[in-house]
């Protein structure tokens, strides 16, 4: 199941990326071609942009692509490693439940507030920071559960989640 969830959420953030590179260049396009601009596009950039980063930092850390400081979890035995690995799933569930709380206090209090370009409120932007921090809590929860019942001795396969 997770599995599946990591694949869309990689899947949307390749469409946002997409969608980020073409109304950049339609905008370069229409500013140096046609000598207008598109007046809206650079809000929606910026907001394509937090939105693809809040969904897919949750499928960075399921697959273990997040920053990490490996040598140091090197310098220690393989069952010590494991119990590391452990104690930072639960740190960064920690941060994640923060994110969630604080996320969605400011896109609560930003709900009147609009973007003055698209004619949307901020809500609908900073909505991107308490979804994109459920979805890190589901993953570092999953990737913690897997590292807790992983049989002692068995690593994770290099490229796969840890």
């Amino acid at each position: 199941m997770l599995e599946k969830l990591h694949r869309r959420l990689i899947d949307v953030g390749v469409v946002l990326l997409a969608g980020i590179a073409g109304l950049s260049f339609v905008q370069i396009a229409c500013r140096y071609v046609l000598g207008i601009s598109v007046p809206w596009s650079n809000d929606m950039t910026q907001i394509m942009m937090m939105w693809m980063v809040m969904m897919t930092a949750g499928a960075m850390v399921w697959r273990g692509s997040h920053f990490a400081l490996q040598f140091i979890l090197d310098l220690f035995p393989a069952a010590v490693q494991r119990q590391l690995r452990v104690l930072i799933g639960l740190f960064i569930s920690a941060f994640a439940i923060f994110l969630m709380i604080t996320g969605t206090r400011l896109a609560i209090s930003q709900s009147n507030q609009l973007v003055p370009a698209l004619g949307i409120t901020y809500l609908y932007v900073y909505l991107a920071m308490p979804i994109g921090a459920f979805f890190i809590l589901v993953f570092a929860a999953g990737d913690t559960w897997r590292q807790f019942t992983r049989k002692e001795g068995k690593p994770a396969a290099t490229g796969e989640p840890s």
